[in-house]
């Protein structure tokens, strides 16, 4: 199952590559199941409403958006066609992305930043012994505000030139006292480099804001194009590709993530309330222009970014315009205001 956000806010859904509008149909559903019209309306009450009581009602709710849909293949009538929104759960959601997960990508990326000295192997059983001897993950935070879907514009702030891509995994969350997975994104998580190197840049990120503006700008993330829930998918064991105007950049699977998905919740978990829809991003695997250096194939307006997950699809971004042709024109990019 598949569900996606338009721009108006409407939730699409689809069992398969059909999509219909969730909200629109129930109105007439409930001439053929009105207990299941009825959790519905209950959980979604407007067009435009937030997937956090959805989420958190899941258990009865599953049931009958399947009845929904398998109604809505016979009767027809509410299809939509995807237009490029992010799909999140709601505008107040916490994204949160682990930090060096994947211990080769780490290790390569430390040796950029600090020049000669340990070998990367030597760096990645650094890291690993690390994890076993109690370091708990780390991260930073993502503001949804940033977020852009698939199509949309990945951004630049001015004055920067080295723009990497990270291809990650992202798990949204179902809240309560034991918060665990409810479905499966793709996510581009996109990082400004410029302060690790001489590139006259201006100054960014100092003293305990380190990060926070590397990685939350105008388009600096990508999520979509829908978010899979109730497949048989295996989140600690998922492929990434990124490919980048269709040369394979990373290849990995979230298998080699240093601190699972149920690692890292138990963490937060310890220290902040993890709500209905709230996403985790899973860290990116080798295969970065950061890890390269200065002179890495860090991205170029126009390049074209494809982020796959396998069970999820593929999440398409065009660096610095829209992709022509995409039927999002500015619709898919972040807010400006």
């Amino acid at each position: 199952m598949r569900f996606a956000r338009l721009q108006s806010g409407k939730t699409a859904v689809a069992q398969e590559d059909r999509f219909i509008d969730l909200h629109g149909a129930v109105t007439a559903f409930s001439a053929h199941d009105p207990s299941a019209s009825s959790i519905l309306t209950g959980l979604l009450p407007t067009a435009d409403a937030d997937w956090t009581s959805l989420i958190d009602g899941w258990d009865k709710a599953r049931a009958a958006v399947e009845s929904l849909l398998v109604w809505a293949a016979k009767e027809g009538g509410y299809d939509v066609v995807l237009d490029g929104a992010p799909p999140l759960a709601a505008p107040s959601i916490a994204v949160l992305a682990i930090g060096a997960n994947f211990a080769t990508h780490a290790a390569r990326s430390e040796f950029a930043i600090e020049g000669g000295g340990a070998a990367t192997a030597d760096r990645v059983a650094k890291l690993l012994e690390a994890r076993r001897s109690g370091v708990p993950p780390w991260g930073f935070q993502i503001l949804p505000r940033t977020v852009v879907g698939d199509g949309g514009r990945l951004g630049r702030p001015s004055g920067f030139s080295y723009l990497d891509y990270e291809g990650e995994v992202g798990v949204v969350l179902r809240g309560g006292e034991t918060p665990r997975v409810w479905g499966v994104v793709a996510v581009d998580d996109v990082s400004v480099r410029d302060p690790y190197f001489s590139s006259g840049a201006p100054r960014i990120d100092e003293g305990p804001l380190t990060w926070v503006l590397q990685k939350n700008f105008r388009g600096g993330t990508a999520c979509g194009p829908w978010v899979v829930v109730d497949e048989d998918l295996d989140e600690n064991d998922l492929d990434i590709q990124t490919r980048v105007n269709g040369k394979l950049r990373q290849s990995g699977s979230t298998s080699e993530m240093v601190y699972s998905f149920a690692d890292v919740v138990d963490h937060l978990h310890g220290f902040i309330p993890l709500r209905a829809g709230d996403i985790i991003a899973s860290g990116t695997p080798a295969g970065t222009a950061f890890e390269e250096g200065a002179d890495g194939p860090f991205l170029v307006d126009g390049d074209e970014v494809v982020v796959e997950v396998e069970g999820v699809g593929s999440l398409r971004n065009v660096v610095g315009k829209t992709p022509t042709g995409s039927g999002t024109a500015e619709k898919g990019t972040a807010d400006d205001k």
